[in-house]
């Protein structure tokens, strides 16, 4: 089985290199960034995790890695933003923001940067928060 962004009750706006998803369901608004956001375009319910990590080197002209991809692909996954499931990417429970940020620190001064994937949530306030003007936004 492949991985596929989801799409129902979502809200989707693109602003600038960022994607902003309000996601109905669970009240919160997700930020993603340029890698996070492509990375969820390539989850098409076909592509492996080694062609969406291909798709990603394409789209942000460098190379393609698949710690960066499998990286993106938890944070969306924790999110609730894909459906399905990939057995690489259960198996990839030791990727982290670390350890690629490790692995690229030597490599980053020799070829193109690469954006680490960032995915930054907000819960929504409730109507009557919201009206208040007591509402305080929780970043996670």
């Amino acid at each position: 089985m492949s991985l596929s962004a989801r799409t129902e009750d979502l809200a989707v706006e693109q602003m600038q290199d960022d994607l902003c998803i309000y996601d109905f369901r669970n009240q919160k608004c997700h930020a993603l960034n340029k890698t996070s956001a492509q990375v969820w375009r390539l989850c098409d319910g076909k592509s492996s995790v080694d062609e969406i990590a291909s798709g990603l080197g394409r789209e942000l002209g460098a190379a393609a890695d698949v710690d960066v991809t499998l990286l993106a692909l938890k944070q969306l996954r924790n999110n609730g933003l894909l459906e399905g499931t990939d057995p690489q990417l259960e198996k990839a429970a030791s990727v982290s923001r670390r350890s690629v940020m490790k692995k690229f620190g030597i490599a980053a001064a020799a070829s193109a940067p690469i954006l680490l994937p960032l995915i930054e949530s907000i819960v929504a306030p409730t109507p009557a928060a919201a009206i208040s003007g007591l509402t305080t936004l929780t970043s996670f």
